[in-house]
C-alpha cells in the first residue's frame, strides 16, 4: 500500500508539472457553462447479469450522476462527497475545481479525474474514475497543500442528499425495497420501510427492489486500513433522503505534503443480489489471497462447563475427566481441540495475566503445564481465550512494563475505561471493577510483547486461540502517525499470526472484520451460541444458579443463529471460515432446540467446539452430536434471503446441494421459529430443480418417507422446530433415500454406491468409526422386489405402493460394504377388502391420485 502511496504522489507531481507548463491554471467552474459531461453506458460481460449503466459528471463538475436503463431504473443524481478536517466538515459543493474544464467538457471522454481545493484550508481532494466490466470504482484522494498539519476525521467518500440537492429514486414501490444489513453478530435483511428509515451497513450498502429485479452494490472493495460503513436515511413521503459511504479511522494528522487515500469504492448494479454478494466476497478473496484448512477444527470446550464446582474435584480433575469420556464416546471421531477455560488459563481471572494461569484450579495435575501434557497425552490440542488489543491494569505487571506503547488519545493521555464486562450495574464480580487499557500496535514494544505471549503459549503446547474483542479505539492517535488503528490491529494480528507458528488455529470473535482476512483462519458470525456460564467460584457468573439459559438474545437464541448463518453465507471460505461457536445440547434442552442446532452445525462447515458434559451426555443427544461429524467444507445457501425479510418475516430456508461420484441431491432445511405452525413451501424450481423431473422426498427428524412428486411439495413445520428434508431426483430401479448416521445423508458417510441392471444388484461401501451403528435407507420401486430379505426391515407405504427398506449398517470395519438383490414384481391381482373391496392394485392408486388435495403433485405411477 505504500509503494501505492508513492507512484500515486509521483503521478499527481507529474501532471501538476505538466499543468503549469502548459500554462494552465486552474479555474472556477461557472454554474451555467455547458457540459457534454462524461458517460459510460456498459451492460458488463454478461447483459443477463449486469444492468446496463450510465455515467455522468454533473453540470457543476463537483458531483456526478449514475443512473441504470431499463423497468424500474435507479438513479443517483448530485452524488458529491464531505470530510472532516480540524473538526469542520468540508463538502465538495463548494471547492474549487483544480483541473482544467477543457479536459472535461463539450466532450465524451472515459472516467478519469477531478481535482478540486476545499475551501479555507490547505487540502486537495482528487477523485479517480475507472470504469470497469462490472460498474464504476473511485479512489478518493486527500492532499495536505499547505504548511501546517492537517487533522482528518470521518470520511465520506461520496455523500448524496436531497437537503443538498441530491436524488435517490430506487424504482416503485420504494418501501419495500431490500436493505442488507451487515452488523457484527447481527446480519441480515430488511425493508427501507423499517427500522424508522435508519439503516447501517458495514462494509456496502446493497439494494433489492423485488418489484423491478434491479439491485445496486455499492461496496468498498479494498478494507485494509479503515473501517467503512454506510449510512442510508429513507421516509415513507420523501424516499431515500441520504446515503453516505464513509471510511473511518480516528482522527489522522496529514502532514503537509502527505496524502490519505480512502478505500476504493465501487458501484455496480447486477440482476442477482445473492450473486452481488458472492461477487464482492470473491474481490476481497482475489486481493488476500487467505488460505484455509482442508477441514474445519472440533473441540471439546470446557470454557463454561461447571468445572469450578470443588464437590467434583475443581477444574483440572473434572476437565480431564470430561475429555477422557468423549474420546470414549466419540471414539473414531477426529476432535483434535481441547479449550482451556478463560479464567483457570489467566492468572486470578484477569485478562493480561497471559503468562501465568490461575494456579489453584490445577492442583490435581500440579500445576497448568503438566494440564497441559495430561489433555496432549489424550490426543488434544490446547487451545486458550486472549484478548491480545488490551488487558487490565490489574494484571501483573503489566502496566508498569507496557507504559511506553499504550495507546493514547490525541492529547497524549493512556485510553482506558472500566472494564464491567457484562454490561450489568448490579454486577458484584470483581471483574466488574478492573481496568482495562490498550496496547499500540505500532509501537515495537507492543511487538515484543506479543512475540514473548505467542511464544511461549507455542512453547507449552498452545495449538488454537479464541482472539476476542478486536477492535481499536477511533479516537486514538499512534506511535506511528503514518497508521490507522485499522492497520495497527493487522500489525498485531501479524506478529499473532507469525508467533503463534505453523497448525496453530487462529478464530476470532467480537469486533473481527473482514479486513483480517489472510491473517485468521475463521470469524465469528453469529452471537455467543451454545455457551453457558460457571455456577460458582467464577469470576464472571451471569447466571448464578444455572449454567445454561434459554429464550435470551445471545447463548441459546436458535433465530439469531439461523439469521446470521443464513446472512454470512457468502464469507464463507472466501473471507475466512464462518465460525458458529458451540453446540451444547443435551437434556434438558429441549428436543427441537437440538433438532435445529444438530441441523445447522450439521449442514455449515463451521469449527465446532462441543460444549456438553460428555461423562454423562444422554445417548440421544450424544448420536446428535454424532449427526454433525466428520465436518464437512460447505456452507449452505438461504434461499428466500430478499423474499422472507425482516420486520414482517425472517429468511426460514437453507440449501446445500450435495455432489458426490455415486450421484447429486439437495439438502432444504426449513425453520420456524414462530409460536405457530408454518405451511413449507418447497418450489423446484425455485430450488434450482427441473420442473419436469420427479423427485424423492425424504424429512430427517422425523423419518417420514413424503412421497415422490413434481414441481414442489408442502409441508407444515411445527412451532419452534425445523425439519430438514433431502430432495433426490425419481429413479425407475431401487436407489438411495437417505441415512441416519450424518446431518448430510450421505455426504460423508456413503463412499459408493452402484445400480447394475443386469443383475438387479444395488451395492455400496459406507464408512463411520469401528463400533457404531448405523441405518441406510432406500426407496424400491412398486415393480420390484427383494430376493433376499435377510437383515432388512420392509415398509409398503399405501399411497404409492413404493416399499422403504431399512439395511442396518455395524461396523466392524471403518469401511462396511452391502448389496441388496432384487426381482421383478408383478403385484397382486387384488388387495385386501378393507382397503378397497374387488380392486386392483391400479385401481387402488388410481383412486389414490383423483382424490389428492387441489394443489397437490404426489406423483403416483
Amino acid at each position: 500500500m505504500n509503494n501505492l502511496r508513492f507512484q500515486r504522489i509521483s503521478w499527481l507531481q507529474i501532471a501538476a508539472i505538466l499543468m503549469i507548463l502548459s500554462g494552465v491554471q486552474g479555474q472556477e467552474m461557472k454554474p451555467d457553462k455547458p457540459s457534454g459531461g462524461l458517460t459510460l453506458s456498459r451492460p458488463g460481460p454478461d447483459a443477463g447479469d449486469q444492468q446496463a449503466v450510465e455515467w455522468n459528471l454533473g453540470p457543476s463538475h463537483r458531483e456526478f450522476d449514475i443512473t441504470t436503463k431499463g423497468i424500474g431504473a435507479m438513479l443517483l443524481k448530485g452524488i458529491e462527497g464531505s470530510v472532516v478536517i480540524n473538526g469542520k466538515r468540508f463538502y465538495l459543493k463548494n471547492a474549487r475545481i483544480l483541473t482544467p474544464i477543457d479536459e472535461v467538457s463539450g466532450k465524451k471522454m472515459t472516467p478519469g479525474s477531478m481535482e478540486y481545493a476545499l475551501p479555507g484550508v490547505g487540502c486537495t481532494w482528487v477523485w479517480q474514475f475507472n470504469c470497469v466490466d462490472n460498474g464504476l470504482e473511485i479512489e478518493s484522494t486527500l492532499r495536505n497543500s499547505g504548511d501546517v498539519p492537517l487533522v482528518i476525521g470521518d470520511w465520506d467518500v461520496v455523500h448524496l442528499s436531497q437537503s443538498q440537492g441530491g436524488d435517490f429514486e430506487v424504482g416503485e414501490n420504494h418501501r419495500e425495497v431490500r436493505f442488507f444489513r451487515w452488523h457484527t453478530w447481527d446480519m441480515g435483511v430488511e425493508k427501507l420501510d423499517c427500522e424508522d428509515g435508519h439503516h447501517t451497513s458495514d462494509n456496502f450498502c446493497l439494494l433489492y427492489n423485488p418489484a423491478s429485479g434491479q439491485t445496486l452494490m455499492s461496496a468498498f472493495i479494498s478494507i485494509d486500513r479503515m473501517h467503512c460503513r454506510h449510512h442510508l436515511d429513507y421516509s415513507a413521503s420523501g424516499g431515500i433522503e441520504e446515503y453516505r459511504a464513509t471510511c473511518r479511522f480516528g482522527r489522522y494528522a496529514l502532514t503537509p505534503g502527505q496524502q490519505l487515500m480512502a478505500e476504493k469504492l465501487r458501484f455496480s448494479f447486477p440482476a442477482d443480489p445473492y450473486r452481488a454478494l458472492e461477487t464482492w466476497a470473491d474481490q476481497i478473496h482475489t486481493l488476500k489471497q487467505p488460505v484455509f484448512e482442508e477441514l474445519p477444527p472440533v473441540g471439546l470446550a470446557n470454557a463454561w462447563l461447571d468445572t469450578w464446582n470443588e464437590q467434583e474435584g475443581g477444574y483440572a480433575e473434572v476437565s480431564i475427566n470430561n475429555a477422557r469420556a468423549l474420546r470414549d464416546k466419540l471414539k473414531g471421531f477426529d476432535i483434535e481441540i481441547y479449550r482451556v477455560s478463560t479464567f483457570t488459563a489467566l492468572k486470578k481471572g484477569i485478562p493480561g495475566n497471559w503468562l501465568e494461569a490461575d494456579e489453584p484450579h490445577f492442583t490435581f495435575t500440579n500445576g497448568y503445564e503438566n494440564f497441559l501434557i495430561e489433555i496432549q497425552k489424550l490426543g488434544f490440542k490446547p487451545g486458550v481465550w486472549v484478548a491480545p488489543f488490551w488487558f487490565c491494569s490489574e494484571a501483573d505487571k503489566m502496566l508498569e512494563e507496557n507504559r511506553a506503547n499504550l495507546l493514547r488519545d490525541c492529547e497524549g493521555k493512556p485510553i482506558s475505561q472500566p472494564l464491567n464486562w457484562s454490561g450489568n450495574r448490579a454486577d458484584t464480580t470483581y471483574l466488574s471493577k478492573l481496568h482495562q487499557y490498550y496496547l499500540d500496535g505500532t509501537h515495537p514494544g507492543t511487538r515484543e510483547l506479543l512475540k514473548k505471549i505467542f511464544t511461549h503459549n507455542r512453547n507449552i503446547g498452545i495449538r488454537f486461540y479464541m482472539l476476542d474483542f478486536l477492535q481499536v479505539p477511533g479516537n486514538s492517535c499512534l506511535y506511528d502517525p503514518s497508521k490507522t488503528p485499522l492497520q495497527a490491529a493487522g500489525n498485531m494480528l501479524e506478529v499473532i499470526r507469525e508467533t503463534a507458528g505453523d497448525g496453530t488455529h487462529l478464530q476470532t470473535a467480537v469486533s473481527s472484520t473482514p479486513a483480517y482476512c489472510g491473517l485468521i483462519d475463521a470469524a465469528r458470525v453469529g452471537r455467543d451460541f451454545g455457551e453457558g456460564r460457571p455456577l460458582q467460584g467464577a469470576p464472571l457468573s451471569d447466571w448464578g444458579n444455572a449454567t445454561v439459559v434459554l429464550h435470551d438474545n445471545h447463548y441459546a437464541n436458535t433465530y439469531y443463529l439461523l439469521q446470521n448463518a443464513a446472512a454470512s453465507y457468502f464469507t464463507h471460505r472466501r473471507l475466512y471460515i464462518n465460525d458458529l461457536n458451540e453446540l451444547t445440547i443435551d437434556k434438558p434442552l429441549p428436543l427441537e432446540y437440538a433438532h435445529i442446532a444438530a441441523t445447522v452445525f450439521g449442514l455449515c462447515g463451521s469449527p465446532l467446539m462441543l460444549g456438553d458434559d460428555y461423562r454423562r451426555i444422554s445417548e440421544e443427544r450424544l448420536r446428535m452430536v454424532k449427526l454433525c461429524l466428520p465436518r464437512t467444507r460447505d456452507w449452505p445457501v438461504p434461499v428466500d434471503l430478499f423474499d422472507h425479510v425482516h420486520p414482517d418475516d425472517y429468511s426460514r430456508y437453507l440449501k446445500l446441494q450435495v455432489v458426490k461420484p455415486w450421484g447429486t441431491y439437495l439438502l432444504i432445511a426449513v425453520f420456524n421459529n414462530d409460536d405457530s405452525a408454518y405451511e413449507a413451501e418447497l418450489d423446484f424450481a425455485r430450488l434450482g430443480l427441473d420442473g419436469e423431473k420427479d423427485y424423492r422426498i425424504y424429512e430427517f427428524w422425523t423419518e417420514e418417507y413424503c412421497g415422490t412428486y413434481k414441481t414442489g411439495f408442502s409441508y407444515v413445520v411445527p412451532p419452534d422446530a425445523c425439519r430438514l428434508f433431502r430432495i433426490s431426483e425419481a429413479r425407475e430401479y431401487p436407489w438411495l433415500l437417505s441415512t441416519d448416521m450424518h446431518i448430510q445423508q450421505g455426504s460423508v458417510e456413503v463412499e459408493a454406491l452402484k445400480w447394475d441392471e443386469q443383475s438387479k444388484c444395488l451395492s455400496g461401501t459406507v464408512t463411520r468409526p469401528v463400533g457404531e451403528v448405523g441405518n441406510l435407507y432406500f426407496l424400491m420401486p412398486r415393480s420390484m422386489r427383494v430376493t433376499d430379505e435377510k437383515g432388512l426391515f420392509l415398509l409398503k407405504d399405501l399411497n404409492d405402493m413404493c416399499v422403504i427398506i431399512r439395511k442396518e449398517i455395524y461396523f466392524n470395519n471403518e469401511h462396511e460394504k452391502f448389496e441388496i438383490r432384487f426381482g421383478a414384481w408383478d403385484g397382486r391381482d387384488y388387495l385386501p377388502p378393507h382397503l378397497l373391496p374387488g380392486a386392483t392394485e391400479q385401481e387402488w392408486l388410481d383412486d389414490v391420485r383423483e382424490h389428492l388435495p387441489p394443489g397437490n403433485t404426489r406423483v403416483i405411477k
